[in-house]
């Protein structure tokens, strides 16, 4: 059975040890829901090219022949013997600025864990719900 935090539930503004492990995890949800979508929003995702467009490139003569050591041991793969690097990225991720969103949601959560700890229940109900919606 799921306990749920409700102001019906808050005795004498305090909040027992299991309301607040629970309010705790409730926070905690909503910042990895949050944070993903701050990573999914600053994440470009990378670009490969399928064998069947590597071979159309090579045979169009689109791509460059790059200068491979011979090794008898192995068979070069097309990547290995022609510069594709135009047609593909390896994606990136803009860490400067997904850092710059997290930190007042990063302050915001600070606040709530503080006011859940040592502040009085319904005010950390309140913010909690608040933060829900930003």
């Amino acid at each position: 059975m799921k306990e749920q935090l409700t102001q019906s539930q808050i005795k004498k503004e305090q909040l027992t040890q299991s309301q607040i492990k629970y309010a705790m995890n409730r926070v905690s949800g909503v910042v990895r829901q949050k944070e993903q979508t701050l990573r999914d929003k600053f994440t470009k995702p990378s670009k490969n090219l399928s064998g069947e467009q590597e071979i159309k490139l090579v045979l169009s003569g689109k791509v460059k022949k790059r200068q491979i050591p011979y090794d008898r041991h192995c068979s070069p793969y097309l990547s290995d013997v022609f510069d594709f690097s135009k047609y593909q990225d390896n994606g990136s991720f803009d860490e400067k600025s997904f850092n710059a969103e997290m930190k007042p949601i990063r302050k915001k959560v600070q606040e709530i864990n503080d006011n859940l700890m040592l502040g009085d229940a319904k005010e950390a109900l309140k913010m909690i719900q608040e933060f829900e919606k930003l």
